[in-house]
């Protein structure tokens, strides 16, 4: 009777391995087949990220570049008035001179200039921040350390460009008052132009550093681009292969199991039959 439970315990021992070993193969098998199945199309999503990534960082560096001309007209148009104060200062009772140097039209020009400067800035400010958002998630990628933009830059480059409209209605204001005579606006005027042109290099210097930036992110996504595709597959490959030897090493134990199976029923049929003695024996 032991004999006949130990080989049933074995059976169910048996019965449970096999049985895992089955569900281990055959989720195996669907792991392999799933992932050549999203290979694709996850290389293809993360490709059609990078260009969009590139295509963004393209149209900022654009409209930076638009802001900077506009910036490098408004400097002209500054140093201009500069040298307008100076031959000013040294004729200050002329005033035909005020309106040959300072005409109107400087001032709406001015008023144009900056208006331009602050549109096409704030125009791109939005997306400039969607960029830096996307630049951060480019480089949380491992093994890629691209330089981190702060959000100082952007608050930076504001405050620059408000100083700079702040500086340009004062000149608006002294050269009026040169033309109604005030004494010493004249040289305020040319002191605000010179803060001005500061004004522009710094803020000049920022849209550099920003668009080296994304220069170097647009370089960072083309070059994903041609890598990612076989990265995936490389990717796809090593899982395949840890599978497979899953799969055979799950084969190899159902197999040995099997033959365990067949053994011990083999076993079973040639244990020697024990006959009880009845009550009904007679001496």
């Amino acid at each position: 009777m032991s004999n006949t439970n130990r080989h049933l315990g074995k059976k169910i021992l048996f019965s449970i391995v096999i049985a895992l070993s089955s569900l281990m193969l055959l989720l195996s098998v669907v792991g392999i087949i799933g992932v050549w199945v999203v290979e694709r199309p996850l290389s293809d999503a993360a490709v059609s990220l990078l260009i969009v990534v590139e295509d963004t960082s393209k149209v900022l560096q654009s409209s930076i570049t638009q802001v900077d001309q506009t910036l490098v007209s408004l400097e002209e148009l500054t140093t201009t008035i500069v040298d307008a104060s100076q031959q000013l200062s040294q004729n200050v009772t002329d005033s035909g001179l005020v309106s040959v140097l300072l005409p109107e039209e400087k001032e709406q020009q001015l008023t144009e200039a900056i208006n331009s400067v602050k549109d096409t800035f704030q125009g791109i400010q939005e997306m400039i921040t969607k960029g830096l958002d996307l630049y951060q998630s480019i480089n949380k990628i491992p093994f890629v350390n691209l330089p981190v933009p702060s959000e100082d830059q952007i608050a930076k480059l504001e405050s620059s460009l408000a100083q700079i409209q702040t500086l340009i209605e004062t000149i608006q204001t002294e050269i009026a008052n040169i033309r109604s005579g005030v004494a010493g606006a004249i040289d305020k005027v040319g002191a605000a132009a010179s803060q001005v042109n500061e004004a522009i290099n710094k803020f000049q210097d920022g849209l550099s550093q920003l668009n080296s930036m994304l220069v170097a992110l647009e370089e960072l996504s083309v070059n994903l681009q041609q890598i990612i595709p076989g990265l995936f597959i490389a990717i796809a490959l090593i899982f395949s292969l840890i599978l497979a030897y899953l799969i055979y090493t799950q084969v190899e134990v159902i197999l040995l199991y099997v033959r365990r199976w067949h053994r011990l029923g083999q076993s079973v049929e040639s244990l020697p039959v024990v006959e009880t003695p009845t009550e009904n024996t007679k001496e």
